[in-house]
Parts: structure tokens; C-alpha cells; sequence
């Protein structure tokens, strides 16, 4: 099958198209593509209908027949209507089967001169409806980047800003910020404002523009436990509190990095790209992190801080504690 850019080149656009993946960027980025492929800006208001519900299957099937005005094609696009999510409750089950099957009705008979795009966030490949539409129409998943990939979406972009920056200070900027394109976007353009009259963007530029992500700063905090220095872990867990991080959320990513750091020490001399696969990380930078982490706690205590982790989890959920005492206990005495 071509794929999206193929076709936009040889002018061949389809009548169903579904969108989806964990990286949104990059679903935003080729659905833009797809809209000015099917019409000019000019043309939408009169060719583009966006508020199509797939709870109204009338409203549905009279903007799908529609023909296009002074235009040879319109779009109709349903984004994040969760149509594709997996299905958890047996009576959701049914009325959602109900929705499945008038769509794939309407589905089967788009006229030539219409285009109908999902863009969603979750999809179930198992489905119904994704089988149906992967067979009438195209579906296209855009998933994270690979770190080499990122690099080469950076690189462009940092040209397009007329910017300069370093593969070293580029991997930098992934490891503070994440694999997150519409984050690292806005933190280049960021940079870019302020990169001076040379163009070229240090470490030292980075560091004092660039808020780490609530994962780097968690890396932070586990640091100084394995160090022994508990009063800067608390330091830095109360500078997430004051950023507005949820303290549930704080714990949850504590919980996880623990739990990523034994699987890690599970793989005691595996290469960087195996630890990679294994614990489903995008990039080298926190593989490389949780190696180094895991053999300085080593396998043993990380087991007892797990155990200990349940333990906490257990009481806060039997409300024998509450999220503050458990995460002060996490960094400064039970682990």
C-alpha cells in the first residue's frame, strides 16, 4: 500500500482514511497534509464538516452525500470519538455494536466526492469496525519515533528555524524533555527566540530555558536515594509540587521507575538497544540511566523496595495513609 505522502504526490486520495498512533504529533501533522490535499483553505467553509457525530448515523450519511461546493471534493472529519477503543463493560459493548454496525453501513457507501477521516487516539486492531475500514479504506499508525529518527525530525526543524545545534545537544534536549514531538517543537522554538545572533544553541542555553520532565527529575530523586542524600531527593520532589505536579501522579512515576529499574537489573549485561526493547523505551538516554541506577542499587534491594512500594500502595488504597505521608516515607526512610 502507498503511503500518505505517495499518494497526495500521484494525486490519488481515498474516500476512508483512520489516523491513529501514540504519537499525535505526528497524526495532527498528517492530517493537515490530508486537508490540504482534498481542498484549499478557502474551500473549507462550505467542504469541510467537523462537527459530524457518530451517534447521529442520519446526520452522518446526509454529510457524507453531500455534494462538494464548487469544489471536487469535500471532508468529513470525526476525531478522538472513541469508535476504535477497546470496549470495557458488556451493556457499552452493546450499544457501541450498535454504533459499529451503522457505521460500517454508512462506511460501505461513501461517494467519490467525499472523503471521511478518523483521527483517534486508542484503537482495538481486533475490532469490527477497524478490520471493516482497514479493508475499505486506509488506515495509517504513527507511532513514537526511534531516537535516529528523532534526531533527523530535529535536525530539519532546527534548519527550518535557522538554528544550530549539536547531535550531543539534541540527545540532551530528548533526555530532559522526552520523546514527545510537540513538546521538543515548542522547546526548539523556544531556543530558537533566544539563540542569539551566532544561531548556535549550547548546553548552558538549554539548561537554563528548558523545564525537565517530571521522568528526569524523578531519575533526580532516585539518584540522590542511591547516594544517600534523602534531603535533596526531598528537594526535588518539593520543586514538582510547586510546578503543579499532581502528587498521585508523583508517585505513580516514582512506583514505575522502580519497577523499570529491577527489570533493568534483570538484564544485568544486556547492550543499551536490548534494554531498550525489553522495557519499551523509544531512546538510549534512560535505558543507559536505568543501567547505571539498577547496578547501583543492585538486584536484591530493588526486589525490597518493590515489596515495600506494594506495601505503600496497599495502605494509601485502605486509606490507612494518605499520598503525602507515602511519598515522604519513600524518600526519606522506608526505602
Amino acid at each position: 500500500m502507498k503511503t500518505l505522502k505517495d499518494q497526495i504526490r500521484d494525486g490519488e486520495i481515498g474516500s476512508l482514511y483512520l489516523l491513529f498512533g501514540e504519537e499525535w504529533y505526528l497524526v495532527q501533522m498528517n492530517l493537515q497534509r490530508l486537508r490540504r490535499a482534498v481542498m484549499a483553505p478557502e474551500d473549507e467553509m462550505m467542504n469541510l464538516d467537523e462537527s459530524a457525530d457518530i451517534h447521529d448515523p442520519e446526520g452522518l450519511s446526509v454529510s457524507i452525500d453531500t455534494f462538494p461546493f464548487m469544489a471536487e471534493r469535500r471532508m468529513v472529519l470525526l476525531s478522538e470519538t472513541g469508535a476504535f477503543a477497546p470496549k470495557k463493560k458488556e451493556e457499552e459493548e452493546e450499544k457501541d455494536d450498535r454504533t459499529t454496525q451503522e457505521l460500517i453501513r454508512i462506511l460501505s457507501n461513501i461517494p467519490e466526492t467525499t472523503t471521511v477521516v478518523f483521527a483517534e487516539k486508542q484503537v482495538d486492531k481486533r475490532s469490527k469496525l477497524y478490520k471493516t475500514l482497514n479493508s475499505k479504506g486506509c488506515a495509517l499508525e504513527y507511532k513514537k519515533l526511534e531516537q535516529k529518527d528523532l534526531l533527523t525530525w530535529m535536525r530539519s526543524l532546527c534548519k527550518k528555524l535557522s538554528m544550530k545545534m549539536a547531535d550531543r545537544e539534541l540527545a540532551y534536549l530528548i533526555s530532559l524533555v522526552g520523546s514527545d514531538m510537540a513538546r521538543l517543537e515548542s522547546e526548539l522554538q523556544k531556543l530558537s527566540a533566544f539563540a542569539g545572533e551566532r544561531r548556535e544553541v549550547t548546553k548552558a542555553q538549554i539548561d537554563a530555558l528548558v523545564t525537565p520532565s517530571v521522568e528526569v527529575k524523578v531519575f533526580a530523586m532516585t539518584d540522590a536515594i542511591s547516594e544517600g542524600k534523602r534531603g535533596k531527593a526531598y528537594e526535588v520532589y518539593k520543586g514538582l509540587r510547586q510546578q503543579g505536579e499532581a502528587v498521585q501522579y508523583i508517585r505513580y512515576m516514582i512506583n514505575r521507575h522502580f519497577r523499570l529499574m529491577y527489570r533493568a537489573s534483570l538484564l544485568e549485561g544486556a547492550d543499551v538497544q536490548t534494554v531498550m526493547q525489553e522495557l519499551d523505551l523509544k531512546n538510549s538516554y534512560p535505558a543507559s540511566s536505568y543501567m547505571r541506577q539498577a547496578k547501583r542499587f543492585g538486584k536484591e534491594r530493588l526486589k525490597a523496595i518493590l515489596l515495600k512500594l506494594m506495601q505503600l500502595d496497599e495502605d494509601v488504597k485502605l486509606s490507612r495513609m494518605d499520598e503525602e505521608t507515602a511519598i515522604e516515607l519513600i524518600l526519606l526512610s522506608y526505602i
